[in-house]
């Protein structure tokens, strides 16, 4: 079939203006999308190049300068001190374990099993009252009386015994209390704690005027089964005021008898604190100091809490 020149020339001139108007088109599509991958490229992909302000940043000075360097361990500990409210991280530092004054450390936290009964953040004492300073009921010490009672704590374990402590580190406001307290006329407590004593009778013997518990290093002290965590019964109770208490005593008094299985307990007791490097005291089965206590002439007065 043969086609004229004109009609020759305008295919052609046609054909010209549609592959012009798809090449603008292709390519007008084209850059929207390229532009689209370079911003994305350069988002996600490319890191400044020696930016020492995107690098402090993210790291610290001495954390290597890498796009994905993680936190150094100083400061994941640092962030894990300061978000306290993660009950299922069995790591979290809470605000109340950090320790309670220098040189100072919560027991339990040395020794979870302790069981601590602060007789004196209650009113079950000889006052029949609760003494001054104490705002809260964890026991506190040195941290050398603290793990050398560790030590004790894990021989007493291996014989079936906890630790049960009715006093340890002690404000001298509560000493000051003691000492305004037998300038009254209060004897709620006579009956249970110095029956056969008269108040002025109680210092210094058995109360000092300065105590060595606010130097942080004595305790007072009994064990329980480790099972059923019951107090061992030692022939007489914490802070009874006279020779019953005496560690060696056996014999009946106001309070009930002190036999031969009680003083073996009581003596038990002593042996392993003195094996770890416990004083004990000659007037009280349940009273023990460190021998090389951290703090011989400091009286400390910050609260229990």
């Amino acid at each position: 079939m043969m086609i004229s020149n004109s009609k020759k020339a305008f295919f052609f001139a046609s054909l010209a203006l549609m592959s012009f108007a798809f090449v603008s088109c292709k390519s007008s599509k084209g850059v929207d999308q390229k532009d689209g991958v370079v911003v994305k490229d350069v988002t996600m992909n490319k890191a400044p190049v020696n930016d020492p302000t995107t690098i402090d940043a993210q790291t610290s000075a001495t954390t290597p300068t890498t796009s994905d360097a993680q936190p150094s361990s100083d400061a994941q500990t640092s962030a894990t001190v300061q978000t306290p409210n993660t009950p299922n991280d069995q790591t979290t530092s809470l605000p109340n374990d950090q320790p309670p004054h220098e040189g100072f450390v919560y027991v339990k936290t040395l020794i979870p099993d302790l069981i601590e009964d602060l007789r004196y953040a209650t009113t079950n004492n000889f006052m029949g009252a609760k003494a001054d300073g104490y705002e809260g009921t964890r026991v506190i010490l040195s941290r050398p009386a603290a793990e050398a009672l560790k030590s004790a704590a894990d021989e007493l374990r291996e014989k079936g015994y906890v630790i049960k402590v009715f006093d340890a580190y002690r404000p001298q406001q509560a000493v000051n209390h003691f000492v305004r307290w037998s300038k009254s006329n209060d004897q709620r407590n006579k009956a249970d704690y110095f029956p056969t004593l008269r108040k002025n009778q109680l210092f210094p013997k058995y109360i000092a005027y300065k105590s060595g518990h606010t130097k942080g290093s004595t305790i007072d002290m009994t064990i329980c089964d480790k099972n059923t965590k019951e107090e061992v019964d030692m022939g007489g109770h914490f802070d009874y005021f006279g020779e019953p208490s005496h560690p060696s005593f056996i014999g009946k008094y106001s309070l009930g008898e002190v036999t031969q299985e009680h003083k073996k307990r009581r003596m038990m007791l002593r042996e392993v604190m003195v094996r770890h490097g416990f004083k004990p005291y000659d007037s009280e089965w349940w009273h023990f100091t460190l021998k090389n206590e951290p703090y011989p002439n400091t009286w400390f007065d910050f609260p229990v809490k």
